[in-house]
């Protein structure tokens, strides 16, 4: 049985912060299997030796939902755009494709693509989180 992630993303107005909806492209994309990304995120699933930008860091204090589920945690935009998705540890392995090998960063491709942008244009990237959580 797999993992899967779960998302919703934020953007702060003053001192609260307010679910914010993704493009249909990016939110399709950020919702799917990809053990890589996983690993990036929070560390789930890293079989491939990334640097993750944090451990599993629970929900955000501030956060008012009062369910919580699975192994959670949140990253900013801000430290989405400093990762290092293509020259940290790990990243560069050779990775079986079905076009071949390819490097590890390959899986991430249309993440950074596709999501950032999108997180991007929703305001400035300190105003801007996507809180996370993975099931198996």
């Amino acid at each position: 049985m797999g993992s899967d992630i779960h998302a919703h993303v934020q953007r702060r107005h003053g001192e609260q912060w307010h679910d914010t909806p993704l493009t249909e492209d990016a939110s399709e994309v950020l919702h799917q299997r990809n053990y890589p990304l996983f690993a990036a995120l929070a560390g789930i699933r890293n079989s491939y030796g990334v640097m993750p930008i944090s451990t599993p860091r629970g929900y955000p204090a501030d956060l008012n939902a009062s369910v919580h589920f699975g192994e959670a945690s949140w990253v900013t935009l801000t430290e989405l755009q400093d990762y290092a998705w293509t020259a940290g540890p790990g990243w560069t392995t050779s990775v079986p494709w079905e076009s071949g090998p390819g490097p590890l960063h390959d899986t991430t491709l249309r993440f950074r693509e596709v999501v950032l942008p999108a997180l991007a244009a929703l305001g400035p990237p300190e105003d801007v989180r996507v809180l996370l959580w993975f099931d198996s």
